[in-house]
């Protein structure tokens, strides 16, 4: 969020350029950088004041910067930064508040302090990259959240609003096939190095910010896009999504422009930060709360996004897969769909991901590629993905292999397998549920089970449970199995991890809606039981939890 103010407080902040990398954000991570905590004393002591909190900005230890005024600016943390002489200085790695008091308004934003001497000279890359996989990758981060509300005007809080753009913006790219992380999901605190780390540490294609302008003056109206002034790349998507936005909204076109915003400058890829509009005008506040006005702005900025990836990220079919995939084969199939009903068309390779949409009985699919247990296919303007074992394949034109192995133990080079338990299971499926030979649909299936069928689980390997049938064993899909009972053996932990976010939340289960139990702190080991794509499974104080996978680091641990 800008606030547009006679100080033009950060028009006036002129930075140098800096890449901070996630090794150099872990040495920011100190015991000199801010938490919510600290911004939860600041917001006290300025409780009876108006308060405006302005985007993050960066700047290097011994680098100085002139402010508007000399007099009336607050350092939270001189450790780390001090004033000189009207000058802000840095003193050490780490992070800091500055806050300063106009009449009955106060300004506060996070600044960030880096080591000195670290060159930008690697932003100057080739707007053109080719990537070994076959799916685009986008970070989207909500700006602001928790205790920082960011711009409060008109009834409306910069920091939901953010959220309910981004919520739709993630499920927009995911109906294009398109792999979405974002910063937060909740109302939660981030940092300005929760969010850099988070987004370098995905490797994402493009990062994009999603903000609220405010301003003193309630006529000012329209949208604005950030660039760092020294990435061609990321002027290139700032024009992309700023033009499209335009087109979708039809509102004011404030331009592309460049800021020294910390999230858009220390981001490793193409980056931009989105003002949608301003909450200080009353339309555009109402609009901006509008369900129907949000979803034309995620439109905008979806667009933008795919033009941008389409003319500047290559993608190779033949390279790895998404996260939580077993095999990509590329190959040009028919198939017909076989249920009762409908089949749920996902936006990728598990039931984990949400539904894009159904097709009924006997429908004809085009089937361009197979993770695991799952056809990737056409569908709409984009891809979505069906389980196999509701697919006929009629033709096809291949040109690969598959790494499933020929084994009937199901096993390969890519199979995890957990400890073997005792558990009992019942199938839900609308007839019949095929039993194979191995763990995946390229093995023969031995015999069927129907609805309501109780099934005893002796082994987990990957997505396919292994069971005792008939006289000997045979696998099922998971995702038509209803565990009813679990034994001691099933809660040894099948990898361990290491939290990356200031405070990770723990829940009863596996979804937003459900009860924080909980928090573990940044650095904290962590062990999990069961990994279901984007939630794990995980003991948690002499029971179990679940987390979010994105906020662990699984190859630190």
């Amino acid at each position: 969020m800008v606030t547009i103010n006679k100080l033009k407080i950060l028009s006036l902040l002129i930075l140098s350029g800096i890449l901070i990398t996630p090794s150099h954000i872990a040495k920011a991570e100190g015991i000199y950088n801010v938490s919510e905590s600290d911004l939860i004393k600041l917001l006290e002591k300025y409780k009876d004041e108006e308060i405006v909190l302005e985007d993050g900005l960066v700047l290097t230890v011994g680098q100085a910067i002139n402010l508007p005024i000399d007099e009336g600016w607050t350092i939270y943390n001189e450790n780390v930064a001090e004033i000189v002489d009207g000058e802000l200085v840095g003193k050490s790695v780490g992070s800091t508040f500055v806050s300063q008091q106009t009449e009955d308004t106060v300004y506060i934003l996070e600044v960030c302090i880096t080591e000195e001497g670290i060159s930008t000279a690697s932003y100057a890359r080739s707007n053109v990259k080719n990537v070994d996989r076959d799916y685009y990758k986008v970070f989207i981060d909500p700006g602001h959240g928790g205790v920082d509300n960011g711009a409060v005007q008109n009834g409306v809080l910069e920091d939901e609003i953010n959220l309910q753009i981004s919520k739709k913006i993630e499920a927009k790219l995911k109906a294009k096939g398109v792999e979405v992380k974002m910063s937060r999901y909740d109302d939660t605190y981030l940092s300005l190095t929760d969010r850099t780390y988070m987004a370098n540490k995905e490797g994402s294609d493009v990062f994009v910010s999603i903000h609220q302008n405010s301003a003193t003056n309630s006529s000012a109206k329209g949208i604005e896009t950030y660039y760092y002034s020294t990435r061609q790349d990321s002027k290139e998507l700032a024009t992309d999504i700023q033009n499209d936005l335009i087109q979708a909204t039809n509102a004011t076109d404030r331009g592309v422009k460049t800021a020294n915003y910390a999230v858009i400058k220390t981001a490793s890829m193409s980056s931009s930060l989105v003002e949608c509009g301003f909450i200080s005008n009353p339309t555009e506040a109402q609009n901006l709360s509008s369900s129907s006005y949000q979803d034309k702005v995620a439109e905008g900025i979806v667009n933008g996004i795919m033009d941008y990836l389409n003319n500047n990220v290559i993608l190779n079919n033949s390279g790895t897969q998404k996260p939580g995939d077993s095999t990509t084969t590329e190959t040009v199939q028919t198939g017909t769909v076989k249920v009762s009903n409908s089949l749920n068309v996902r936006s990728g390779a598990g039931t984990n991901y949400s539904v894009l949409g159904s097709l009924s009985n006997g429908a004809k699919v085009e089937i361009v590629g197979t993770s695991g247990s799952w056809y990737k296919i056409k569908y709409g303007s984009g891809y979505g993905y069906v389980s196999k074992d509701y697919v006929t394949v009629s033709s096809s034109s291949n040109n690969s292999s598959s790494n499933s192995g020929s084994s009937n133990s199901g096993s390969s080079n890519n199979t995890t397998t957990t400890p073997s338990t005792s558990t009992t299971g019942t199938i839900k499926v609308n007839n019949a549920l095929n039993v194979r030979s191995g763990a995946g649909t390229s093995y023969s299936v031995i015999g069927s089970l129907k609805n309501g069928a109780t099934i005893e689980i002796v082994e987990t390997v990957n997505s396919w449970y292994k069971i005792k049938f008939n006289n000997g064993y045979g696998y099922v899909s998971k995702d038509y199995v209803v565990l009813q009972n679990r034994s001691i053996a099933e809660n040894v932990a099948m990898k361990e991890g290491t939290v990356v976010t200031v405070a990770l939340k723990v829940r009863e289960s596996n979804n937003f809606e459900s009860d924080i139990i909980g928090t573990i702190a940044m650095g904290e080991k962590i062990s999990v039981l069961e990994d279901n794509g984007e939630w794990s499974k995980i003991s948690y104080k002499q029971s179990n939890g679940y987390i979010l996978n994105e906020y662990v680091d699984f190859n630190i641990a």
